[in-house]
C-alpha cells in the first residue's frame, strides 16, 4: 500500500523505486531509520519542484548513494573534481577513498532484501503511511562534525537540532514556521494521517489513492 505524503495543497504517492532507494539510503547512511526517512520526507515537501521523484532527491542528498559520488560519477571519476581525494588512511577519509567507492557501488544494485530486518521493518512501515516522526520538522541530517559546521554558517541562522543520536537531525528557519503536522503521510486506505510535526493534507492523500495514478499525474503537473 503506497503511502501519500502531503503538505498543505501539495501531495505525492510513493512508488516501488522510492521504497528501494530509500532502503538502501537508509542501510548505508546508519542512524534510526525511522529518523533518516522522516527528515528526507520532510525535506521533499521543500524541495519537490526541483525533484520529480522522492528516490531522486534522496540520491542528490546522500553521498552514500549519489551517484556523482561513484567510481565513475562527477566527482570522483578520473579528473573529477575531488578525485584526488582519494586518501584512505592514516588520517582523514577521503571522499574517493578507494573502500567509499566500492560501499557506493554495492549501494546501487543493493536489493531490499539485502539491507537489515531494522531497515526493512522501518522503511515498510514508512511506505504504508505507519511510521511515526521522531523528528518533526526536521529537514537536514548529517553526522557530528557536519551537522554542527551547518549550524554555524550564516544561511542557516535560526537552525535548530530536533535530535542529536549519532546523526544530528535539524529543523531550519524555514521548517520551523510550519505549522503543526503540516507534513503528513496517509496509506491510501487509511483515514488518520500520520504527522510529520493540520491536517487536510491526509485526507487528500486518501482520495489520491483512490481516484489513482493518472489523477496525481495531472495535479502534480499544473
Amino acid at each position: 500500500m503506497n503511502a501519500t505524503i502531503s503538505a498543505g495543497e501539495w501531495f505525492y504517492m510513493l512508488t516501488e523505486n522510492d521504497k528501494l532507494w530509500a532502503a538502501r539510503m537508509c542501510q548505508r547512511e546508519g542512524g534510526d531509520p525511522a529518523d533518516v526517512l522522516w527528515t528526507m520526507t520532510q525535506r521533499f515537501a521543500q524541495v519537490h519542484r526541483t525533484y520529480p521523484t522522492f528516490a531522486e532527491m534522496i540520491q542528490n542528498y546522500s553521498q552514500a548513494i549519489n551517484p556523482k559520488w561513484r567510481r565513475e560519477g562527477l566527482y570522483c571519476r578520473p579528473g573529477g573534481s575531488h578525485a584526488t581525494d582519494d586518501s584512505c588512511g592514516p588520517g582523514p577519509v577521503g571522499a574517493c577513498c578507494e573502500s567509499l567507492l566500492v560501499r557506493r557501488a554495492a549501494a546501487a544494485v543493493m536489493p531490499f532484501s539485502a539491507t537489515s530486518q531494522a531497515v526493512q521493518a522501518a522503511v515498510n512501515a514508512w511506505f504504508n503511511g505507519t511510521l511515526p516522526n521522531p523528528v518533526p520538522k526536521a529537514v537536514e541530517f548529517a553526522d557530528q562534525g557536519v551537522g554542527h559546521s551547518f549550524l554555524t554558517r550564516p544561511r542557516n541562522v535560526g537552525s535548530v537540532i530536533v535530535k542529536d543520536a549519532g546523526n544530528v537531525y535539524i529543523a531550519t528557519a524555514a521548517s520551523l514556521r510550519w505549522p503543526p503536522n503540516f507534513v503528513t503521510m496517509t496509506g491510501t486506505l487509511e483515514l488518520s494521517p500520520v504527522s510529520g510535526g493540520g491536517g487536510s493534507g491526509g485526507l487528500i492523500g486518501v482520495m489520491v489513492g483512490i481516484l489513482g495514478a493518472s489523477w496525481i499525474v495531472w495535479r502534480l503537473g499544473r
